[in-house]
């Protein structure tokens, strides 16, 4: 029998961090004075409150995940993580909430498909919660929970197998230690991307986003054009660091 409450306790940290992320493109319309911060403003506040209620359902005592715990919440962090996710797209670009929740789910899993147009004049908030939500694919909701998920007392062991299919015994610290490995590379990757876009002749902005979804492999672009807009060496970063972002970086 699956038990529900750490279920909902583990979806609303996570909801709750999803949230807190939804600030950085707030901060983005309201420093360059564009169209974005009243809807991300929102956007973060129902988020914040979804959080708040799966925490609240899920209690304070320390939980352990069974396995039966672990597949669903990796399916519902999916799916109630890009719903939520979706948001800012239904707010600011006025789409249908089935397009704009393709949009994210296509970001979140780093397919890169896309159903927006028109991206040269669209607001630099959403373009950047594009390439975000493409970041946070490209290393994974899971691999996130299991470095932060003992601060709260459930185990992140089980999500990680679930998430990777990596059933080989191996103790919660060690994959702990893993996980943050794995964020530093993710982490320094895409920080010499910024840099190698940045000589490549983009603007900081492009170079921010597009670092954000190179280092995913996942190819959102903040033209229409895509890379066909930036320079022959912009190209060769990408080739690069797409390369980069693809390999495991595992400790034997």
């Amino acid at each position: 029998m699956i038990s529900y409450k750490p279920v909902f306790l583990v979806l609303g940290f996570l909801l709750s961090k999803l949230a807190l992320f939804m600030y950085i493109p707030f901060l983005m319309a309201v420093v360059t004075g564009t169209q974005g911060a009243l809807d991300f403003g929102l956007s973060a506040i129902i988020t914040h409150i979804g959080g708040l209620v799966c925490v609240a359902i899920g209690g304070k005592t320390s939980l352990v995940l069974k396995v039966k715990d672990a597949f669903l919440i990796t399916t519902l962090v999916w799916v109630l993580g890009s719903a939520f996710a979706s948001l800012p797209f239904v707010f600011i670009n006025e789409i249908s909430f089935t397009n704009a929740y393709f949009e994210t789910m296509s970001g979140i899993t780093t397919t890169g498909s896309t159903v927006l147009a028109g991206l040269d004049n669209m607001a630099p908030s959403i373009l950047l919660w594009r390439s975000l939500l493409q970041w946070f694919g490209g290393v994974g909701f899971i691999v996130m929970a299991i470095a932060i998920l003992p601060m709260i007392n459930v185990g992140g062991m089980r999500l990680f197998q679930t998430e990777s299919s990596d059933w080989s015994t191996k103790s919660a610290p060690r994959m702990k230690s893993v996980a943050k490995s794995i964020l530093s590379v993710y982490l320094l990757l895409t920080f010499l991307c910024v840099m190698s876009y940045l000589l490549s002749g983009m603007t900081v902005f492009d170079a921010i986003n597009h670092a954000l979804t190179t280092v995913s492999t996942g190819g959102y672009s903040t033209t229409d054009a895509s890379m066909n807009g930036f320079s022959p060496m912009a190209h060769w970063v990408a080739i690069i660091f797409m390369f980069a972002g693809g390999m495991p970086f595992i400790q034997f």
